[in-house]
């Protein structure tokens, strides 16, 4: 664990049928271990949400200290969902930033404006 750590960048953009990218499970682990966290990038996979009580995501756990996520190309299917999980775990969120499309490569550009549209 990394109790002090304040900044953490694994990734923008990673190829979705190629790669495995971690779950809002990984996501918990992470703030637990890490608690002084203000800025996460990470691709995550926002689809898989078994056993996770949306009213209580991550069995309580918050972070207040995270302003700025940068979840690049994360896939989302339900927004709604999402920003259910996301402000429950960081109330005092600014800003979600999807900066990947802008270095995405060019084979992806066409999923880009479905993709923005659901975050």
């Amino acid at each position: 664990a990394w109790p002090k750590l304040e900044a953490l960048t694994l990734s923008h953009y990673v190829s979705m049928d190629e790669t495995k990218v971690p779950t809002f499970h990984g996501l918990f682990s992470l703030l637990r271990l890490c608690p002084a966290l203000t800025l996460v990038s990470l691709v995550i996979d926002t689809t898989k949400l078994d056993g996770i009580d949306l009213q209580y995501p991550g069995g309580g756990i918050c972070n207040k200290n995270l302003k700025n996520l940068d979840l690049g190309n994360s896939y989302i299917e339900s927004p709604l969902n999402i920003a259910l999980m996301l402000s429950a775990l960081f109330p005092n969120l600014e800003q979600v930033g999807l900066g990947c499309w802008d270095k995405a490569p060019m084979k992806y550009v066409s999923e880009k404006e479905s993709a923005l549209e659901q975050w």
